[in-house]
This record gives structure tokens, C-alpha cells and sequence, in this order.
């Protein structure tokens, strides 16, 4: 097995193709009642976007949920692997791209 698994113990995925293995970082975004009044669907497709432009197909993985008791007043839940993010909105999502995947999967 490849040197760096430690370092990247976190992602959700593993995938053995062909003796190599893949890390893939699992992202739920949150489409139950409460988020999508919240805008769940404009994260989705902001996330969709984000995934494509960067090109990070084969290292990220989209997923919906329902409500995960993580509801607030503000925003959007979503979770990253066994991380819990709450109040995102399209104001700051790109900060949250940038700080929550982008750094975590280059």
C-alpha cells in the first residue's frame, strides 16, 4: 500500500482498481425540508459546478441526504466524511470549497 494512507486516512472511500488505490472524500449535502427552504438546491448545483471546474470527479463523491438533526436557522447542513458544517449559503460557499475539499483533496 502506498506510503501516504496515513495522511489521508480521513477520506470515506477507498477504491482498489488495478493495485492502485483511490481516496475519495464523500460530501452529503442535506435536501431535507428544512435545507432545501434554505437554498440545499443551489448548494447542490454550486457543488456540481465546483467538482466539474476543479476536476475532482475521481476524488469526490456527491451524495443528498435527509434531515440529519443538525437543522439551524441559517443555511445549509452538510457533511464531509465524519465532519458536521452547518449555515452554508451560496455568500460563502466558495470559502467553504476552498478551506473543506479543495485543501483537503490536492
Amino acid at each position: 500500500m502506498p506510503k501516504n494512507i496515513k495522511k489521508r486516512i480521513f477520506f470515506g472511500i477507498i477504491i482498489v482498481m488495478d493495485c492502485e488505490v483511490i481516496f475519495m472524500l464523500i460530501v452529503q449535502i442535506c435536501v431535507g425540508s428544512s435545507c432545501y427552504l434554505k437554498g440545499s438546491q443551489e448548494i447542490v448545483e454550486k457543488f456540481e459546478k465546483a467538482v466539474k471546474d476543479h476536476k475532482l470527479e475521481d476524488k469526490v463523491v456527491l451524495s443528498g441526504s435527509f434531515c440529519t438533526g443538525s437543522c439551524n436557522r441559517e443555511g445549509v447542513t452538510i457533511h464531509i466524511d465524519d465532519k458536521v458544517f452547518t449555515k452554508i449559503k451560496p455568500e460563502n460557499f466558495d470559502s467553504f470549497f476552498e478551506e473543506n475539499v479543495l485543501s483537503v483533496v490536492r
